[in-house]
């Protein structure tokens, strides 16, 4: 009986976790280089609706919020998808603008934000590759009901 309740409190380790995480840090890579390709390109253009200025950032929330809530409300793989791209993709509209958040001159241009964005996307592949290869355990590794879950808790 113990041993079922100490068995409760360890993580449980997401079917396909290493897909979505790959996704996700797609989603910022392509994100980040997207919007810095589009503000080179366009000359750096203002969204502005008279005096209100509208960052990208706006947008990487909206996204990280849209993301959090798909798997709260499906159950389906599709929205695990959809999380991981949106919440990369929101990522790197936040991250991006970094610079207007670190000094106190909310300069965007601030020069080592371009280091920070550069650093932060390595970083993180130390983990995606640390995931990938850690073997599941046995019980980890077929998608059980949440009705088989309880039988085999219960005993």
């Amino acid at each position: 009986m113990s041993s079922n309740l100490s068995r409760k409190k360890l993580p449980v380790r997401r079917l396909l976790a290493e897909r979505y995480l790959l996704i996700a840090l797609i989603g910022y890579a392509a994100s980040v280089l997207g919007v810095r390709l589009f503000l080179e390109l366009t000359n750096y253009p203002r969204v502005e609706f008279g005096s209100l200025h509208i960052a990208h950032v706006i947008w990487g929330g909206l996204f990280l919020f849209v993301a959090a809530l798909l798997p709260l409300m499906f159950a389906n793989r599709w929205a695990l998808f959809w999380s991981a791209l949106l919440s990369g993709i929101g990522f790197g509209l936040f991250i991006d603008e970094i610079g207007k958040f670190i000094t106190q001159s909310n300069d965007y241009f601030y020069p080592p934000r371009r280091t920070f964005n550069l650093r932060l996307f390595p970083s993180n592949c130390p983990g995606l590759s640390s995931i990938s290869q850690t073997p599941a355990k046995h019980d980890q590794r077929r998608p059980v009901s949440y009705f088989q879950y309880v039988r085999r808790v219960s005993g």
